[in-house]
């Protein structure tokens, strides 16, 4: 018998235990995120949502490019807690949630959706439809959805916890029902201590008639 884990305690001890420059996910700078953002053009004052965001450097970014309404949501207060001190000031100008994404209730529809290595925990079929159907009704007509997974050649496990993978036709497929792809690219991510995660990057436009 499989023992259900305890989601927000383990990643509140993991950031509590280690740098988040020494987790497998960190990048430096977050190019590949901010290259899809850079292609949308998007006005100043969208809406964006960055799910699992902990203390990811894309908040940086985010706001140094003068975005002015950035919502970072993630399990771990602790990870929240870095990332604030990190921006001094500026993350006064950023709305923090501590909180599983499966339970986020939106008070405004969102122009952005980003989502780096959150995704990939879901592993049951009602978590899995649950993040959809709140993507879909979160993610105004004609926004967009960048959702960033394991690929279906990346790794089976990820800080202890299983994944899911995917490949572009099971990922398109996944979220045909409400967003049409855009794009999608793969990337070899190098972790901190030198082994190597295939990512799969998928940009989505939420669908103006279902």
């Amino acid at each position: 018998m499989q023992v259900k884990v305890d989601v927000q305690n383990h990643w509140e001890k993991i950031y509590s235990e280690k740098e988040s420059t020494m987790l497998s996910w960190y990048q430096e700078v977050p190019d590949s995120s901010m290259n899809w953002i850079n292609q949308l053009e998007l006005n100043p004052n969208a809406n964006i949502l960055d799910v699992g965001g902990g203390d990811s450097r894309l908040v940086d970014k985010l706001t140094s490019k003068g975005f002015k309404q950035v919502t970072v949501l993630d399990l771990s207060a602790k990870a929240l807690e870095k990332a604030r001190k990190r921006l001094g000031h500026t993350a006064l100008n950023v709305k923090w949630l501590a909180q599983n994404i499966l339970d986020y209730k939106p008070s405004e529809n969102v122009d952005f959706w980003h989502d780096r290595a959150a995704f990939h925990f879901l592993r049951e079929s009602g978590e899995i439809q649950q993040y959809k159907d709140l993507a879909a009704a979160a993610i105004r007509p004609g926004g967009y959805l960048l959702v960033a997974t394991f690929s279906d050649q990346g790794p089976l496990k990820c800080s202890g916890l299983e994944v899911s993978r995917y490949g572009e036709a099971d990922l398109e497929a996944l979220f045909a029902d409400h967003f049409e792809v855009i794009g999608h690219q793969r990337e070899i991510h190098n972790t901190p201590f030198d082994s190597h995660q295939e990512f799969l990057f998928m940009l989505l436009r939420r669908k103006k008639r279902d």
